[in-house]
């Protein structure tokens, strides 16, 4: 069977939203997670006792769930520590014949002194390079021109904030550094280096902390908990280093020009909630490690080109919501395991390859289900487990 694309589909008043942005960081625990995000729409309270079918388009989503465009996270930096002022008690009382003298103390060497980090460039090079090595891999840097060298040059050579190897941002503020090279930042339409224009913070590779980078968010302790660069002309792949950043629990980068695979260690991401993809030309199929994100609420993938089947490993994703994968060439049947996840409220399948009926564990729950006509065929004449489906005429 061949992959219908041409339809342009409205959602049905039924659909339910999903507001992305945590909402107010913990400032008590040093993790720096966010709440869960906030959904709204009712879900279906009985099942229909009729499958809708639709010949035209009128019925199929056509777009992402509404999502706020404004995330409320803490986007200013980690407050410095306080300035101690120390000042000497010094008592009069006792003779200072035997006291040694402030000015005995060896002064420091003034060459040293002046060179940035305290060390030479040739070292601060090195220990850079090595600790980004120890944690990204010994090689990715032995190709000159990849997005991995483009990074590591500017973080050493040119950009303006001039971290130290000892500095606790350095590895996050690589990983939105090669974010920025990999997906071609330099034509992207907002935040690209040196222009502000339409840009709500500091554009990307300034001088300022990567948390006020535009579409960047991050708790008050400084760590990345959500990317949004949805609508920027992203060109490129998703670059699997995001695995590194423990407190990302948002990942929108909708209506871009994503290509390649969805990082399977993006499953490494304990706090990830929401990752909106939709509307991309990502390629493959879903690596069964993504499924490993247990806390994953929201997994919006439509209109890209993903295919494969769907992994019994979706049935790790307990607290799954909103699961959408309209007009990708997935093939073969709806596993079991995904019609135990409770929490699942809303599931859309239109214009699939699927060619496997709707299971009939799937039939009398408290579901919004969009598929093909082909496959909500009824089950011994019971009531049939499609809201809506849609004619592949």
């Amino acid at each position: 069977p061949s992959l219908e694309t041409s339809a342009s589909p409205t959602y049905l008043n039924s659909e339910p939203t999903f507001t992305a942005g945590p909402a107010t960081n913990d400032p008590a625990g040093p993790s720096g997670t966010s709440s869960s995000p906030t959904f709204a729409g009712s879900p279906v309270t009985d099942p229909p006792t009729t499958t809708t079918s639709v010949s035209d388009t009128s019925l199929i989503p056509s777009s992402s769930p509404a999502m706020s465009s404004t995330p409320t996270l803490v986007t200013k930096n980690p407050t410095s520590s306080p300035t101690i002022s120390e000042t000497a008690v010094v008592s009069t009382s006792f003779p200072t014949t035997n006291s040694s003298s402030a000015t005995d103390a060896p002064s420091p060497d003034p060459a040293s002194a002046a060179l940035p980090c305290g060390i030479s460039a040739e070292q601060r090079r090195s220990e850079i390079t090595d600790i980004l090595e120890s944690e990204f891999g010994s090689t990715i840097f032995g190709e000159q021109g990849s997005p991995q060298v483009a990074s590591l040059e500017w973080l050493i050579d040119n950009d303006n904030a001039g971290l130290c190897p000892d500095d606790a941002n350095l590895k996050q503020r690589y990983v939105i550094a090669l974010l920025y090279f990999q997906t071609t930042g330099e034509g992207w339409i907002q935040c690209s280096a040196g222009s502000s224009s339409g840009c709500d913070s500091s554009p990307f590779l300034s001088s300022s902390n990567e948390c006020d980078w535009g579409g960047i968010y991050c708790n008050s302790e400084g760590e990345v908990t959500g990317i949004h660069l949805d609508k920027k002309n992203l060109i490129g792949s998703i670059p699997h280093e995001l695995s590194h950043l423990s407190g990302l629990t948002e990942l929108v980068m909708d209506d871009n020009r994503l290509a390649g695979q969805i990082p399977g260690a993006l499953g490494n991401l304990q706090m990830l909630q929401i990752v909106d993809l939709d509307n991309n030309t990502l390629t493959g199929e879903l690596s069964d490690d993504l499924f490993s994100a247990t806390n994953l609420r929201v997994l919006d993938l439509d209109r890209n080109s993903i295919s494969g089947t769907i992994s019994p490993l979706v049935g790790n994703l307990e607290k799954l919501y909103y699961l959408q994968l309209d007009f990708n060439p997935i093939y073969g049947g709806l596993p079991s395991s995904l019609a135990t996840l409770e929490d699942l409220k809303y599931l859309s399948l239109f214009s699939t390859l699927l060619d496997e009926d709707v299971p009939v564990a799937f039939c009398g729950k408290e579901l919004t289900l969009y598929a093909d006509c082909r496959i909500c065929t009824p089950f011994n004449n019971a009531t049939n487990c499609c809201t809506a489906c849609l004619n592949d005429s």
